[in-house]
């Protein structure tokens, strides 16, 4: 039921006040009705009489007053022996569309196309198999990522494969390319260091080398630190490549 904040100052409120004497109950009266209303869920009472109106309303004095000043106000009309609640279906048309879509099962649905229901997987996964330890994840990361011996590249699930190749030089490649950019290394210094790569799969820090002339001058310049620091590169030149273990710092 539908009641306006402003329904207690209404002019036919108060009309009904002054045909019923200043009766301050005159709008619980009202209310009462519409209540009524509500839960015979409609505005039409055939044959209702004046005694049942009052006893709806719980108006104690003569009957035949609140039926007049309830018809005088206009809150009740009489239409062909059926009392009606003036209005009330218009102010409460969403309660009574509710109580119509009730009946025929509750509110429509909303018209969204016509909808497939997703397949059914019986509880079975993708492609994809579930990793459940840290090897394999290794395993798989592996498998798509670069490979540490050949330098191939595999493509990401779904995707195309773009074969790319990571170059990895051989000893002979790596020292001529040294002697090359760096004259002044000494040979048994950067053959230390192809060793070390190699050692590690030709990776820096816990990336793969993509290009491996760039650690040529690195290397180079951990030599020149070792040199400067004991003063000559003879002087380091006879310890081994485990007692220098320089080139496990690399980045």
């Amino acid at each position: 039921m539908i009641i306006a904040p402003t329904f207690l100052d209404h002019w036919k409120v108060k009309l009904l006040e002054t045909e019923l004497g200043d009766d301050p109950c005159a709008a619980l009266y009202v209310i009462r009705l519409w209540g009524h209303c509500q839960a015979q869920k409609t505005p039409r009472f055939p044959k209702l009489s004046a005694p049942a109106l009052a006893a709806i309303c719980r108006y104690k004095p003569a009957p035949e007053r609140l039926w007049l000043a309830m018809q005088t106000a206009g809150f009740i009309v009489i239409k062909n022996g059926t009392v009606v609640a003036h209005q009330w279906d218009e102010y409460n048309s969403s309660l009574i569309s509710s109580w119509e879509n009730g009946s025929k099962g509750g509110r429509p649905a909303k018209n969204k196309g016509t909808r497939q229901k997703p397949k059914e997987t019986h509880g079975l996964t993708g492609n994809n198999p579930a990793v459940t330890d840290r090897e394999e994840k290794i395993e798989k990361i592996d498998e798509i990522g670069l490979n540490t011996h050949t330098g191939a590249t595999s493509a990401p699930v779904g995707e195309a494969k773009k074969t790319t190749r990571r170059e990895i030089p051989t000893l002979e490649q790596w020292l001529a390319a040294a002697k090359e950019l760096r004259p002044d290394w000494p040979e048994a210094d950067a053959r230390l260091a192809w060793e070390h790569y190699e050692k590690v799969g030709w990776k820096a820090g816990r990336n793969p080398v993509q290009k491996w002339r760039m650690c040529i001058g690195t290397c180079y310049r951990n030599w020149q630190d070792r040199t400067n620091k004991h003063g000559s590169h003879q002087q380091t030149g006879g310890r081994s490549f485990e007692q220098r273990n320089d080139y496990s710092k690399i980045k």
